[in-house]
């Protein structure tokens, strides 16, 4: 693996263990040591995302875990995840998922309960 692979994979998995921060580009390039500018583009060409596409995919995919959990409210699942506002996170995990937080919820409920 090339340096360059090596210092966006450290910036992945930085995002991945950290996605309820509030993540900057910066502080992720920072993290690779790599200047913001070329670190966007050669985040996008390694791992095939945007910086913020992959740090909104990673906090969805945290919020549906909580989710199926069931211990928490939907708006502390979307600060425990890094959305400051709740109806932000409403919106964009309808647009990832096709479903509201609630309609996501209430279908794994009834799904755990399928025979």
């Amino acid at each position: 693996m090339d340096k360059r692979t090596e210092s966006i994979q450290n910036a992945a998995k930085y995002i991945f263990e950290n996605y309820g921060k509030d993540i900057s580009l910066q502080e992720a390039a920072d993290i690779a040591g790599i200047r913001d500018t070329y670190f966007s583009r050669l985040f996008q060409e390694i791992t095939g995302y945007g910086f913020k596409e992959y740090l909104l995919n990673i906090r969805i995919q945290h919020a549906q875990e909580m989710l199926r959990a069931g211990k928490l409210k939907i708006t502390q699942i979307a600060l425990a995840c890094g959305f400051s506002d709740g109806n932000y996170f409403g919106d964009i995990f309808k647009k990832r998922t096709g479903l509201s937080p609630r309609e996501f919820r209430q279908l794994q409920v009834k799904q755990n309960f399928l025979p």
